[in-house]
């Protein structure tokens, strides 16, 4: 550079606004021209360059360009939202996001006026759909016909009376039909049971203490009026199944007060039954996939007498009394509550499944979850009982399940459980139908945001006499609870209730079979608008105590910040000298090591909470990388309004970044410091 320099080339200087390459030249310039070091001084001291020389010959000033690593960094950013927008609105099954279809004139359940479609949890299960309001928080059973379309029985109130309700669904799980059972208004409903016979529907419920069935068509009428099964004997329990060829196998039992167990022979409920046990009570019965039927029942005596589990299998379902053998006994205290038996086969096991909550005493609440198994029709060799531990967390890692059993999508491993665990699991369901390895349903109380926890609905499953996966199907609010699991071919379907807000309980359904999971998840207007507003109040309530955690978060990193300005102080401080970048690197190095060290735990995935359609992949990208790219912004906008403008000052610029950079975590992770306090 041969001549003077401009009087903007040295304003830009002195305000540090010119490009590195521009400073390097004007800096080798002022090593040789003496003059233009003076004027330098002066513009430094009045903030006012003089006037050049009337011999400096004219030169036209570059335009000032924005900071190269502000533009940088924000090509960055565009670039991590467009792969984020992939992510986000891919499919986790690689399908496009399809259009709703909704079916002209299609019935709406009753109570409700639209179809809510909550998000799970559980990858493999996508979304569920709303079809009608319960009265009760009995399990709600499916049957499948030769068509693929399922139906639901459901007890529904109509003013003050409740009625028998059967809602159709086609296989994209759209209402094909709804239809109130005609019956006089019952009394004490209880049980709602429905099965495929192979060419009709068989609906069973208690009424007055009273096992009453009925047969619908596929269309939803009465092919067979409802009548009642137990005669005059009293009715508290009953469990039925459509065993091989559609036989459709039904067994009942009295009460606790008034026991004695029957079972019908296969195919035929019109003969009398046969007396299994005077003192049966709550039979539980499944088919394996050879068609032997086992069956589980319980001697409950009022009192402190022994507790007895029975077990039995009968080929082609026939029972034969006094063959059955006794699997556990105990005696129960009066301050214990007895749920189940529950029965379950897989291709080569029993399993039997019960739950003792204490009711009384400091224990109130505990609930101590058990199961014993042993290989079919083998009950001599029966184990000892054995607990499942599932994840107690909603903030899970799905992996492949890797296994030739039931097709449900990803699970999250118990071999080993490498989640905090939780054994309190209650409403036990086991999948109807046998497969390779059995599915069970269930509810357990779990942590839910802002230091909530919620009852939940999830599925284990279970392979070789031991739990091998699980899934978290529901991330609810509301109480969740009454699960019912049943499978067609290889795929699952389920039901569960929620607690709604008018003393009712919504009926969800969900499956795992692609097509219908495919029609489900479909994205509606409506759906982008209700994430869009969950994650803003999500974002501004983490904020409400951002300024807290920063000035927690500030105090070692500041005493740092001012014991090593002393030595990076100079007649040119206010450039980016290497000491300078040196202080930055380890201030925002151990400012993000004491956030991510307070973090509750490691397994967070930013905006999962109100994003539900966020795919295991992209969620772990967000886990890794998101405390950075904060930093990353941070650090941008920090350089932006105090170098790029001009305002030279080590201080304000880490001040500030560390001000930005702890609102916007606060923002993302709020929520989980809130649940930890």
């Amino acid at each position: 550079m041969s001549n003077h320099l401009t009087d903007d080339q040295i304003n830009d200087y002195v305000a540090a606004t010119t490009t590195s390459d521009e400073r390097v030249a004007i800096q080798q310039h002022l090593t040789f021209c003496a003059d233009c070091r003076t004027r330098v001084e002066t513009a430094r001291s009045n903030k006012i360059a003089p006037k050049k020389p009337a011999s400096t010959a004219s030169v036209t000033p570059d335009k000032k360009s924005p900071p190269r690593t502000v533009l940088i960094i924000g090509l960055g950013i565009v670039f991590i939202l467009a792969v984020a927008a992939f992510f986000v609105l891919r499919q986790d099954d690689n399908n496009t996001v399809a259009a709703p279809q909704v079916e002209n004139g299609a019935p709406q359940p009753i109570g409700l006026t639209e179809g809510d479609r909550p998000w799970l949890n559980a990858p493999g299960w996508g979304r569920a759909r709303l079809v009608a309001a319960a009265s009760t928080t009995d399990a709600v059973s499916i049957a499948v016909d030769d068509n693929g379309d399922s139906y639901l029985l459901i007890f529904v109130r109509i003013g003050e009376e409740q009625f028998p309700y059967v809602v159709a669904l086609n296989r994209s799980a759209e209402i094909i039909w709804t239809q109130i059972v005609d019956v006089p208004p019952l009394i004490v409903p209880d049980l709602p049971q429905i099965v495929w016979n192979g060419s009709q529907l068989d609906l069973f419920w208690i009424s007055d203490e009273q096992l009453v069935t009925a047969q619908m068509n596929t269309d939803g009428t009465l092919s067979k009026e409802p009548r009642v099964l137990s005669g005059d004997r009293i009715v508290g329990s009953f469990d039925v199944v459509s065993g091989p060829d559609n036989t459709v196998t039904l067994w009942y039992s009295g009460t606790r007060r008034d026991p004695g167990l029957y079972a019908f022979l296969p195919g035929d409920l019109s003969a009398e039954p046969t007396l299994i046990d005077p003192e049966g009570f709550r039979p539980s019965i499944r088919y394996d996939a050879d068609g032997v039927l086992h069956v589980s029942w319980l001697n409950y005596p009022l009192g402190f007498e022994t507790t007895t589990y029975y077990y039995a299998a009968y080929p082609q379902g026939v029972a034969v009394p006094g063959s059955e053998s006794a699997v556990r006994t105990r005696s129960l205290g009066t301050n214990k509550r007895l749920q189940g038996p529950v029965l379950g086969v897989d291709a080569d096991n029993v399993y039997l499944f019960w739950s003792e909550e204490t009711t009384s005493g400091p224990s109130a609440g505990d609930i101590d979850t058990e199961y014993l198994t042993f290989p079919l029709g083998r009950p001599e060799l029966v184990g000892s009982p054995a607990q499942i531990q599932v994840p107690a967390t909603y903030d899970l890692a799905y992996d492949d399940p890797g296994t030739d059993g039931v097709s449900a999508g990803s699970r999250v491993s118990l071999q080993p459980l490498t989640y905090p665990g939780t054994s309190r699991l209650s409403s036990i369901a086991t999948n109807v139908f046998p497969q390779s390895e059995l599915v069970i349903g269930y509810r357990t109380d779990l942590p839910y945001l802002w230091r909530n926890t919620q009852m939940q609905v999830g599925t284990a499953f279970l392979s070789a006499g031991v739990p091998v996966g699980h899934q978290l199907v529901t991330f609810s609010s509301a109480f969740s609870t009454s699960p019912f699991v049943t499978s067609e071919d290889r795929f699952l379907a389920m039901t569960w209730l929620e607690q709604n807000d008018e003393s009712a309980w919504n009926v969800y359904y969900a499956t795992t079979r692609p097509e219908t999971r495919q029609a489900i998840r479909a994205l509606s207007g409506s759906d982008i608008a209700g994430m869009a507003t969950d994650s803003i109040f999500g974002l501004l309530s983490g904020m409400v105590l951002a300024p807290i955690a920063v000035g927690i978060w500030m105090i070692v990193p500041a005493l740092l910040l001012f014991g090593m300005m002393r030595f990076v102080r100079g007649d040119d401080n206010n450039e980016f000298t290497i000491g300078m970048i040196l202080v930055i690197i380890v201030f925002v190095v151990l400012y993000k090591v004491i956030q991510i060290g307070s973090l509750p735990t490691t397994d967070i995935t930013p905006f999962a909470a109100w994003i539900p359609i966020l795919t295991p992949t992209f969620g772990r990208i967000l886990q890794l990388f998101m405390p950075f790219i904060i930093a990353a912004i941070a650090l941008a906008v920090s350089y932006y309004l105090t170098y790029g403008r001009g305002r030279q000052s080590l201080l304000y610029f880490m001040l500030l970044y560390a001000a930005l950079d702890g609102v916007m975590m606060m923002a993302v992770y709020g929520s989980w410091f809130f649940g930890a306090l």
